[in-house]
């Protein structure tokens, strides 16, 4: 070890991240959750996507509900928060959003394109910067 990697080794601070929006104490991957996180001082949370039939994308860990595949199923029926919600909610606080979209194997009735969810990303990212110039008030 060099004494440039022992200086960083000794300067980094742990990294508490909400896995799920912290599935451990609340409902996982629910805005409820994320916004008890950040009320607790957390400053990273995870959560997972899935493309929903309408091309929304749906904070749920698995690929499933209880309806069946998200992939199969639109945004308004599956009871799950969608990224847009924890986008607003974060709007403007020093947090630190990972990501980690689920999508299911080629061939699989559910399979969607891997350039299909990095788009549905964006477009939510985009949403979220328009507000924030043109409505401000709104986030």
């Amino acid at each position: 070890m060099n004494w440039f990697s022992a200086i960083l080794l000794l300067l980094a601070q742990p990294t508490v991240i909400a896995h799920r929006g912290g599935a451990a104490h609340w409902p996982e991957n629910t805005i409820e959750a994320f916004q008890k996180a950040m009320a607790s001082g957390i400053k990273v949370l995870e959560t997972d996507t899935v493309l929903s039939k309408d091309g929304r994308l749906v904070l749920n860990h698995d690929l499933t509900t209880p309806l069946g595949p998200v992939r199969l199923h639109n945004f308004k029926d599956l009871n799950r928060p969608a990224l847009e919600d924890l986008l607003t909610l974060i709007q403007g606080k020093p947090i630190t959003v990972m990501l980690e979209t689920k999508m299911a194997q080629p061939g699989a009735p559910d399979y969607v394109d891997p350039l299909t969810v990095v788009k549905a990303i964006q477009t939510q990212l985009q949403k979220i910067q328009r507000l924030k110039t043109n409505h401000p008030s709104e986030l």
